[in-house]
């Protein structure tokens, strides 16, 4: 094949740390289906579609490479071709790895796997063995996209599923149709965050004390994970009295917090609070306003589940450090109140 210089493979952008956008992805798939769509004209199946197979070149364009185990299905082939368990097993369509007969769109449930690990740094069907691999790919459906970030459009989680369909009937029949299909979500696209605001986000959590300890990977799954919201001065936040379940962390300016409307307390940047509902959910015992312009990230069970097991388990980890300190501190307020 022919040769590209200073072009790197898209293993590079596969891992929680080091993804590029949802804009930068969806193009980068577009170009792929593109490229199979022309493949499969030609009577040509790629049967090893998988990140190292994809290269993403200086000017970044998009080249698939390696086409040595493809199956040419056209009357000109005259070399000696294989057939049977071929490919590289996490990246094989159902129908590969049962060794049934194949069509084009085993390439697209391949892509479909390449896209979900380049949007999550997560693979969908990993397994410590073999039979899990492939019990995974025939029989398990793969988790949500939403499961791992929140700025996943609507019509991106139905392309995805469409890709990855068990039955090859119910995939796209063509990259062009696919390709079709993730143009006409591009202006749902410009509404969502660029990778220069995803990586505002993570220099700002990667600046709190919260966060010390956790490395680059923990954070950049947290920034997708959870939500992240603006209150003006005098927005209350959390109201005496009603239940919530979220824990807060102030990215930016000043809360107020307040108890049968006498002022206790004020937190700033680097603050936390709202660890007792996060913990049961029980019913707030004091008011949060937002003093000034405020910005903060607010972190609950079903957004905390998004992220993977080692970051959930860090968060968990400083979490209930935080808390101890918490209390505390209270016991110490408690101590000089009874000595008075």
């Amino acid at each position: 094949m022919e040769f590209i210089p200073g072009a790197r493979t898209l293993d590079l952008f596969s891992k929680p740390n080091t993804l590029l956008s949802v804009r930068e992805v969806v193009g980068i798939i577009y170009k792929c289906a593109k490229a199979l769509d022309y493949a499969h004209r030609q009577g040509i199946i790629h049967r090893d579609i998988k990140p190292s197979n994809l290269l993403f070149t200086e000017d970044r364009d998009i080249k698939v490479s390696d086409f040595s185990i493809a199956r040419i299905n056209r009357s000109d082939q005259t070399s000696t071709q294989f057939d049977g368990f071929l490919g590289s097993p996490l990246y094989m369509s159902p129908e590969q790895i049962n060794e049934w007969d194949i069509s084009t769109n085993t390439d697209i449930f391949s892509l479909g796997t390449v896209m979900y690990e380049m949007l999550t740094g997560h693979h969908p069907f990993k397994g410590d063995s073999l039979a899990s691999i492939a019990n995974n790919i025939t029989n398990e459906n793969t988790q949500s996209l939403s499961e791992f970030r929140t700025d996943i459009p609507e019509g991106l989680e139905y392309i995805l599923a469409r890709m990855m369909k068990k039955k090859n009937s119910k995939r796209y029949s063509s990259g062009l149709d696919l390709a079709a299909d993730l143009a006409l979500i591009f202006d749902d696209l410009e509404k969502i965050e660029t990778q220069d605001d995803l990586k505002e986000k993570f220099e700002s959590l990667q600046g709190l004390g919260f966060f010390k300890g956790f490395n680059d990977a923990e954070i950049w799954s947290l920034v997708r994970a959870s939500n992240w919201d603006s209150y003006p001065p005098g927005k209350t936040i959390i109201k005496e009295g009603e239940s919530d379940n979220s824990f807060y962390i102030i990215l930016a300016g000043q809360v107020g917090i307040e108890k049968n409307g006498q002022s206790l307390d004020t937190l700033k940047e680097g603050d936390c609070f709202g660890e007792m509902g996060f913990l049961s959910s029980t019913e707030r015992t004091a008011t949060i306003t937002a003093k000034t312009d405020v910005s903060l990230i607010r972190v609950n069970k079903s957004t905390l589940d998004r992220a993977d097991e080692t970051t959930q388990l860090r968060f968990l980890k400083v979490f209930v450090d935080t808390v101890i300190d918490r209390f505390k501190q209270t016991t110490s307020i408690l101590a000089n109140i009874k000595q008075i």
